[in-house]
């Protein structure tokens, strides 16, 4: 069964710090994008969705943000079909 990484870990994470490491992701995308960072960053937004420990306006924000993320999938920037970084 193919299990999300952060499944068994969702409960016992604080917020903030869930928060703090998807927003560490993202600056680290914006930095040097990456399909694999936007993965990452993909999968802890619907972490943060979904965490009990968040406030109603951080869930749907990340609800929202998760599914642009998704829409906006970046393509490999050195122009590879399959990404060197997905190999």
């Amino acid at each position: 069964m193919d299990r999300h990484p952060l499944s068994d870990e969702v409960a016992a994470a604080s917020a903030d710090s869930l928060l703090a490491s998807t927003l560490y992701l993202m600056g680290r995308h914006a930095a040097n994008p990456c399909p694999r960072l936007a993965d990452l960053v993909d999968r802890h937004l619907a972490a943060v969705a979904r965490h009990p420990g968040c406030g109603e306006l951080v869930r749907e924000t990340s609800r929202r943000a998760s599914a642009d993320w998704r829409m906006a999938r970046p393509a490999c920037p050195l122009g590879f079909a399959a990404p060197p970084c997905e190999g």
